[in-house]
């Protein structure tokens, strides 16, 4: 889990790339999705994001960005896009279809998993 406060301000010339946002870690644990919030369990208990009050949601490369107002929390997890579909199941009951690419499909059918 990590918390960026405020704007997100990029820094950089206009000759160059800009660089990103700076997130702070916050905490480390393991992430349990209900309908109404992600809660985050940890070495000294939990952390509780409620879904109700989430002004924005999007995911970024390395995670899935949750937006209260202008305090933003990553969760950082090692497949974002994934992530996201689940969530958005879980708690938006919403189904978000992705297109698996053929060698992934070949993949699944050599070790059985799919017909």
């Amino acid at each position: 889990m990590q918390r960026f406060d405020g704007i997100r301000l990029a820094f950089g010339s206009s000759h160059g790339n800009a660089s990103a946002a700076q997130w702070r870690t916050i905490d480390n644990g393991t992430a349990v999705l209900t309908r109404f919030r992600v809660l985050l369990l940890n070495r000294n208990g939990q952390q509780d994001f409620g879904l109700a009050a989430v002004t924005r949601m999007w995911t970024e490369h390395d995670g899935t960005v949750l937006a209260y107002g202008d305090t933003q929390y990553k969760l950082r997890v090692p497949r974002p896009v994934w992530f996201d579909v689940m969530l958005n199941h879980v708690a938006f009951n919403r189904r978000i279809d992705l297109v698996v690419p053929p060698f992934v499909q070949a993949a699944w059918q050599r070790a059985g998993l799919i017909r």
